[in-house]
């Protein structure tokens, strides 16, 4: 298995992502389905934080995926200004690989 090596505030960054999709989850209208980390070779600058949700708002229920972008400073983006179109942001998400963190190591799965 591959390592992948994030930098020290990456992975704070990540943390701190992490965090914040947590405490939305607080609420029993909001639940997280999955969160899975992806790394991109197109934009090795940065680790993806797939975020899968669901629940229920003013009595409608949804479902939704939301990426987030967390750079080598530790700076978190929505990642949205990264994809001009579908097409583009299609092509990116086919890229991904995703990776784990266990006892401080990230692997490729």
């Amino acid at each position: 298995m591959k390592l992948l090596y994030l930098t020290e505030p990456q992975l704070e960054g990540i943390k701190r992502a992490i965090e914040e999709e947590v405490d939305k989850s607080a609420s029993p209208d909001y639940n997280i389905d999955s969160i899975k980390y992806l790394y991109n070779p197109n934009s090795p600058q940065h680790i993806f934080i797939r975020v899968t949700t669901y629940g229920v708002t003013g009595g409608v229920p949804f479902s939704d995926v939301q990426y987030v972008c967390v750079d080598k400073n530790g700076d978190i983006d929505s990642c949205e200004n990264m994809f001009p179109d579908l097409k583009s942001r299609m092509a990116f998400i086919g890229d991904f690989r995703e990776f784990q963190i266990k006892d401080g190591v990230a692997k490729f799965i």
